[in-house]
């Protein structure tokens, strides 16, 4: 299809799109706040609301877009989990209405059918429309980048260049990762555009990309310059190695593959959390759906094969396939799909940074056109094609259904936190001290901000002014940066004595409750929430730094006082104080 002619040219189209859009919208709003926000999610929360966020948004591998979007977001409408996804869930049906656009630009009608409708039941598209995090954002950008590109190398008008280079920066603001999509998609478009008017038109593109990648410098320059001037800890990725050796590299691709058409299952994709922590589908339904994936994605490449008349107007002259293959739309697809999948796959045998089922969704807006393309491309082969069409989509649509429906039937997962702070209301009395080891602290905050307290210069204020205790995160780099590293722990000889001292200092400091004078240390509790261990019925067992950590309490006088009805939480005083277990 030419990009000169009109982008709805039918009375089917406005309707036909609106009611993806609206079937996109309905799948993501559904049961949007039934599952508690994990760490990430918890993460977003703090750093939109924190009145120093720009001291945690330097540790961040993130540009600071979507923070100040979510900033603005949670002013309006609050923070509750419902209303922390909502803006991902509203980006995400706004994919679906920009993949119907940029596959009837590209292919007519029946692409964009096929594409809205991929990605309205795509289950990985679903997951992320539903957490708040900035990655729906990124990829809706992408794709109309990649729509307009094409739309620009084939007409060539200043205007689509002003476009694109918009879109490339504010996809850039979202996560630095989108230029893995980014660089490619302008190349590809200068590569097509020079065929038709040579040099001058490849300047232009170039021109436009380095405009878009240049807004990306200021923010990563600063945020480079604070990490090698203050020596900070970054987090510890130690947890990437064992992922990546987990399995042969090569099926880290076959998993990227399944998850961007099936979503996240056990054992596959091990990042994904909340539902499809534990999802299992049958082995019948993965084969299906991810051959019927793989079948369309073939019939858009042979394209020129299948179809070799009726070329889109702006294609080189020339009838011969080989020549039509090497100058295709599906051609540049498969490279936006590689792009941004392949040099995180190779640079994870030097320093593994590949996780199946978070950066690979990058290659998800290529995938959707790439896969619409080939059953719109099946669809007008004849009676044969049209019939192998129906029988593709079938199966990719019901493997994508067989997905979602235990998806959406999941209870509740990871409510530790929650329970967590609901046990912490409960025992914590004015003037006592918490300390959150691990990653469980800062989810946990965010379910004691649910039940009203504010955290603020390290302690914890109910807003009804009846309690105020010191909250503190452990070890102490996870109050400065939300980044878990207990390097400084292991390495530093007597690090743990003096982060336990520190806690102990705060314990007994005569700091004022809520309610008004001072509890003696006498009478105060330093509760630890450990964020992991194993319980069991004969007792618990800290992890190895929380259970150092312990041994560095006792050392200063501090023995178990208290027991709680969670399994994680656990007070401690000094014998004075002490009483028996409760």
């Amino acid at each position: 299809m030419s990009s000169t002619a009109p982008l709805v040219n039918n009375r089917g189209d406005l309707p036909a799109a609106a009611a993806l859009v609206a079937l996109a919208l309905a799948l993501r709003g559904v049961a949007l706040g039934a599952q508690p926000l994990w760490f990430d999610e918890a993460y977003s929360f703090h750093l939109a609301t924190r009145p120093d966020w720009l001291q945690y948004a330097r540790f961040d591998f993130n540009p600071p877009l979507y923070y100040l979007l979510l900033r603005a977001w949670i002013w309006v409408a609050g923070s509750a989990e419902w209303a922390l996804r909502l803006p991902s869930a509203l980006a995400g049906a706004m994919f679906v209405g920009v993949a119907y656009w940029a596959g009837r630009a590209t292919g007519g009608r029946i692409a964009a059918l096929a594409a809205a409708l991929f990605a309205a039941l795509a289950p990985l598209h679903v997951y992320y429309s539903q957490e708040a995090r900035a990655y729906i954002f990124a990829v809706t950008l992408l794709l109309a980048l990649y729509g307009v590109l094409w739309i620009a190398s084939e007409r060539f008008l200043r205007r689509d260049f002003v476009v694109a280079a918009v879109l490339s920066a504010a996809a850039l603001q979202f996560h630095y990762f989108t230029a893995l999509g980014i660089v490619p998609a302008w190349a590809l478009a200068a590569a097509k555009g020079r065929v038709h008017s040579g040099s001058r038109w490849s300047r232009a593109a170039l021109r436009g990309c380095a405009a878009g990648l240049a807004t990306a410098i200021p923010w990563s320059g600063w945020r480079l310059y604070m990490q090698a001037t203050e020596g900070l800890y970054l987090p510890d990725h130690g947890w990437l190695y064992d992922l990546w050796e987990a399995r042969p590299p090569f099926l880290h691709l076959v998993g990227s593959w399944e998850t961007l058409v099936l979503g996240g299952q056990l054992g596959v994709s091990p990042v994904l959390v909340k539902q499809v922590a534990a999802a299992e589908l049958p082995g019948v339904v993965r084969w299906m759906a991810g051959s019927a994936a793989m079948a369309a994605c073939l019939a858009a490449l042979l394209a020129p094969w299948l179809r070799p008349a009726g070329e889109p107007a702006g294609r080189p002259p020339g009838s011969a396939p080989l020549q039509r293959a090497a100058t295709s739309l599906p051609m540049a697809l498969v490279a936006l799909v590689a792009a941004p999948v392949l040099p995180l796959w190779w640079a994870s045998f030097l320093r593994p940074v590949y996780l199946v089922g978070r950066y690979d969704f990058l290659a998800f807006p290529a995938l959707v056109l790439l896969v619409a393309h080939g059953i719109a491309t099946l669809a007008t082969a004849g009676r044969i094609g049209r019939g192998v069409a129906i029988i593709v989509a079938v199966a990719l649509g019901a493997g994508m259904v067989s997905s979602l429906i235990p998806y959406f039937q999941a209870p509740p997962t990871g409510t530790q936190a929650r329970e967590l702070a609901a046990e912490l209301d409960r025992v914590a009395a004015d003037g006592d001290t918490v300390a959150f080891t691990g990653l469980r602290g800062v989810p946990a905050l965010y379910e004691l901000s649910r039940r009203g307290y504010d955290w603020a210069d390290g302690r914890c204020r109910s807003r009804a002014g009846s309690r105020s205790f010191a909250c503190r995160l452990f070890p102490r780099e996870m109050e400065e940066s939300f980044c878990y590293n207990a390097r400084r722990l292991i390495e530093t000889p007597g690090a743990m004595m003096d982060d336990a001292r520190a806690l102990v200092a705060l314990t007994e400091a005569p700091a004022a409750g809520a309610a008004g004078g001072s509890r003696s240390a006498a009478t105060k509790t330093l509760w630890l929430a450990f964020g992991g261990g194993n319980a069991s019925a004969s007792g618990f067992t800290p992890t190895r730094v929380d259970g150092e950590l312990v041994a560095a309490l006792r050392r200063l006088g501090y023995g178990f006082a208290r027991k709680t009805d969670h399994p994680f939480i656990y007070g401690f005083a000094r014998p004075a104080t002490g009483g028996a277990s409760q």
